[in-house]
């Protein structure tokens, strides 16, 4: 969850400060709403294979979200401080 959640934040916030708010609200609106339907149908169409993860420590495999996640928060927080500088705040 905290690398979903990560991920969608960390689109979120870059997109957000770049374009602003009145023109992004509509569109992640649309996708939170919409995702809970959406979601579903598409993990049912691909039929994911995940068996793969079974053969590595659950360990790792956390530590290896964690660390994902926290790369991405990363990313977005020096892309959203690159954003943001360029606003004119007066």
């Amino acid at each position: 969850m905290f690398l979903v959640i990560s991920v969608f934040i960390g689109i979120y916030l870059p997109v957000q400060y770049k374009f602003g708010y009145e023109k992004t609200k509509f569109v992640f609106a649309v996708i939170i709403m919409a995702s809970p339907f959406i979601l579903p149908q598409l993990l049912r169409m691909n039929q994911l294979d995940l068996v793969f993860f079974f053969d590595y420590s659950l360990i790792l495999i956390y530590a290896g979200i964690i660390l994902i996640s926290f790369m991405v928060l990363a990313i977005s927080a020096f892309m959203s401080m690159k954003y943001y500088d360029k606003a004119d705040l007066a």
